[in-house]
């Protein structure tokens, strides 16, 4: 009996060792269960329950400076050129654009106007950030930020704001829109013209030609069919032209069509526009959404900035 004392003991501690282990297993998936781990906020502070993400500091007392000066076109062209993650509010966001999208129940290109906008009208906005007032939006404003992304949507970036003369971007881009129609055109543009200014930028930027540096042909379209017909005669020109294109294309050709046209307009009053690929609709509502983010921190937060050193750290 002595002898098989020592198995008899090995075999209590297996069994005592196995116990323990099956407890210890027990015990770490309770508490893997009952304590999952807690969501921190990324970024820096920027004011009251609000944190940045991904921006230097210069970028963040820029952007408190902007806000704070509540200069809306400035604000709009930084939020377009740099896209500021301020996360909180970007949560809230989305948040806002799921209770639209389930209350609207189908996609937005099925949807009529009358359901989005019954949709926008319906969706509660409780749970906005602390120092962020959503009820300084109108309805209109609010649904161009839930329907159009801050951070996905980017149409308007820095090539197309410097192409369009930097912070003027969207007025330049409306005067634009009015004067080309997915063609070039070829303008008459005296120093008193109304836009005048718009097209000495576009000629910065490369968007438009001016006088002698435009081709002939394009510079003859300036004139009308008539005046074309009229130039023609007084060149000695016996053809028949069937249309403006035809003219333009066979005066281009005679030596003295670009002093007849010197004679009737001042070469550098013309200016010859590139048709630019741009998808107008997207942009003038991307611009809508990025003044209706603008108008929403400035009413905001003008008065709720933790201290630059304070949102630096």
């Amino acid at each position: 009996m002595e002898d098989q004392t020592p198995l008899i003991i090995v075999i209590i501690a297996i069994a005592v060792l196995w116990t323990a282990g099956k407890l210890l297993s027990r015990l770490s998936r309770g508490l893997t269960a009952v304590t999952p781990p807690a969501s921190v906020a990324q970024g820096r502070i920027f004011a009251d329950g609000l944190h940045l993400a991904d921006m230097s500091n210069v970028l963040v007392k820029e952007l408190q400076d902007t806000i704070s000066r509540q200069n809306d076109i400035d604000l709009v062209y930084f939020l377009a050129r740099y896209r500021p993650n301020l996360v909180e509010l970007e949560q809230f966001i989305a948040e806002l654009r799921s209770r639209y999208y389930k209350s609207l129940g189908k996609p937005s290109h099925l949807a009529t106007e009358a359901e989005k906008i019954a949709a926008i009208n319906g969706i509660p906005l409780h749970g906005a950030p602390a120092c962020i007032d959503i009820n300084a939006l109108n309805k209109a404003e609010l649904r161009s930020l839930v329907e159009t992304n801050l951070k996905t949507r980017k149409l308007i970036n820095a090539d197309f704001m410097e192409r369009f003369g930097g912070k003027g971007f969207m007025d330049n881009f409306q005067v634009y829109t009015q004067l080309v129609n997915q063609q070039p055109v070829t303008i008459h543009a005296r120093t008193d013209h109304q836009f005048r200014r718009q097209l000495e930028t576009f000629i910065k930027t490369g968007i438009a030609q001016q006088g002698r540096k435009i081709p002939l042909q394009e510079r003859l379209e300036v004139l009308s069919f008539n005046q074309l017909k009229d130039m023609a005669r007084d060149l000695k020109i016996t053809s028949e032209f069937a249309d403006k294109s035809a003219a333009t294309g066979a005066l281009a050709q005679m030596p003295g069509s670009a002093i007849h046209l010197s004679m009737i307009y001042e070469p550098d009053d013309i200016f010859y526009i590139k048709a630019e690929a741009a998808d107008a609709k997207s942009i003038e509502d991307e611009w809508y959404m990025l003044h209706g983010y603008a108008r929403l921190l400035i009413e905001s937060l003008k008065n709720s900035f933790v201290t630059f050193d304070d949102s630096a750290e």
